[in-house]
């Protein structure tokens, strides 16, 4: 189609966008956004707020946009890469607790028959990918051990079974919190993640991080 039509066209009820000058473009340019995850609309009052502060990220525009107070996208975003992305991260993704857990999911991929055993390697929440996913990525960021059980059960009822980004959407997330525990899982991972090694230093009323509190950061932490 892009031969036929050009770098870019509409097609299947969508806009195409082929050239990489038109997509690098639109993602560099600064953004409006609003509170919708893709398509979906989100609802505003289960998205996260602190003290009257929006620290959704997705739903914060840019500065001089809508939506989120100026500066606060740029601000919070800023915090949240060097609080969760920094060097920290990087030397605890290669340590020796990150290495025996990957060594435990080769191992564990090994068992499942070279994950031909699907539930065994990619459905289990007891051993393979899951809470591979789980424990490296709240180890190497947060720095929670994977030996801290109090944490790992709070985050296993939060990342487990049903996929709480239905809280989210309007209007579903209504019907949804009516059956589940949603609103206080959050308010547990918030807790784990504002108590974890990365956020113990964290410095709370930072101009370049838009006079962001630990517990904002934690909060939008639990959003992403």
């Amino acid at each position: 189609k892009q031969g036929t039509y050009g770098d870019n066209f509409c097609a299947a009820g969508q806009v195409w966008l082929s050239s990489y000058e038109s997509v690098s473009t639109a993602i560099l340019a600064p953004q409006e956004r609003k509170n919708y995850l893709g398509e979906h609309q989100l609802i505003d009052s289960h998205t996260p707020e602190i003290g009257g502060r929006n620290v959704f990220l997705l739903s914060l525009g840019d500065e001089g946009l809508p939506l989120g107070e100026p500066g606060m996208h740029a601000g919070l975003r800023k915090a949240f890469i060097d609080t969760l992305l920094g060097p920290e991260q990087v030397e605890r993704a290669k340590d020796d607790v990150s290495e025996k857990l990957w060594g435990k999911l080769v191992q564990d991929y090994v068992d499942s028959d070279l994950g031909r055993d699907t539930f065994a390697f990619f459905e289990n929440s007891e051993k393979g990918l899951q809470p591979f996913v789980r424990l490296y990525l709240h180890y190497a960021m947060f720095g929670i051990h994977p030996d801290d059980s109090a944490a790992h059960e709070i985050l296993v009822a939060f990342h487990g079974g049903s996929p709480p980004v239905v809280y989210y959407f309007w209007p579903v997330g209504y019907l949804y919190q009516l059956f589940t525990n949603t609103q206080s899982l959050i308010a547990d991972v918030k807790r784990v993640y504002e108590q974890s090694p990365a956020f113990a230093n964290f410095p709370e009323g930072k101009k370049e991080y838009a006079n962001v509190t630990k517990s904002e950061l934690a909060a939008a932490a639990t959003s992403i």
